[in-house]
């Protein structure tokens, strides 16, 4: 079946030890059925360190929240003893996520992960899509292509007199969260809800990055999210820079750590996705 990928795809590369956010830290790992039949001719390797049980089978986090092969450098212990091939499936696969359709997939890269912003928001031109086999065109492709450019020509910045952020950051606040500096953040937007857009939204630098963030969102949800979904999380974004920006003018890296919360709250939440969708109405 063909895949299809955005063409900074081949560029990703873990930052292993020096990630300062590890998705080794924090989550509930499932544990794939296939993985289990090879963890658990580990033997004790894996005691204490994993529930096998049929239908249950997960790690167990240390007290910390870590994953109990989380090294005090910053490395897998498995992958050190075992190799990359012993990673259960979603520890593989992370941080990239897959829509699937009746003739194709479409695979990108989560901006949960800092080092897919580093790479997005690095790029002043706009994102191309190709075959993952060959990293070329195709007809997919162009047609995937075609999709998020009409639907991030529709997204729009919102006049703040036209959305009430107050509200919005009250039922932000309402969802599970898992962060300190995700509360802090809206916490920050409850409070000063209209405050005015930092000095170089409009710039031709910040322009390209947050074309990044539209065509991203864009590519990752309009299989199930409607438009305004895309379009509201998008300006959510630009309204977390502008209250940045009440105590330091927002560069590059606030905007990477700004996605980087938002992604691991709203798009890796099921529940909270689902909950913003019905929030707009549907």
């Amino acid at each position: 079946m063909t895949e299809i990928v955005p063409d900074y795809y081949k560029d990703f590369a873990c930052l292993k030890g020096e990630c300062r956010h590890t998705c080794c830290s924090g989550w509930e790992i499932d544990i794939d059925a296939e993985s289990a039949v090879r963890f658990r001719s580990y033997g004790a390797y894996m005691d204490g360190k994993a529930d096998l049980t049929p239908g249950m089978e997960h790690f167990i986090n240390r007290a910390d929240g870590n994953c109990p092969f989380l090294s005090c450098d910053g490395l897998c212990q498995m992958i050190l003893d075992k190799g990359e091939g012993s990673l259960c499936e979603i520890c593989a696969l992370h941080p990239r996520f897959r829509n699937f359709f009746e003739d194709h997939i479409e695979t990108g890269l989560g901006l949960c992960c800092e080092a897919v912003g580093k790479i997005l928001f690095s790029r002043k031109e706009p994102v191309h899509y190709v075959d993952a086999t060959d990293g070329k065109d195709s007809q997919q492709a162009e047609e995937t292509e075609k999709i998020v450019s009409e639907i991030t020509g529709e997204m729009e910045l919102i006049p703040s007199e036209n959305i009430d952020w107050d509200s919005w950051a009250e039922f932000f606040l309402s969802l599970e969260r898992m962060d300190d500096a995700w509360t802090v953040l809206l916490e920050k937007l409850r409070r000063k809800p209209d405050t005015p857009h930092f000095s170089g939204l409009f710039t031709a630098e910040w322009k390209e990055r947050l074309d990044r963030l539209k065509e991203y969102l864009a590519y990752r949800h309009y299989p199930d999210c409607p438009n305004e979904f895309m379009e509201i999380c998008w300006n959510l974004c630009i309204r977390l820079l502008d209250v940045t920006a009440l105590e330091k003018e927002p560069e590059e890296e606030d905007l990477i750590e700004i996605s980087r919360l938002f992604s691991s709250e709203i798009e890796y939440s099921d529940e909270n996705t689902g909950k913003v969708v019905a929030e707009l109405g549907y």
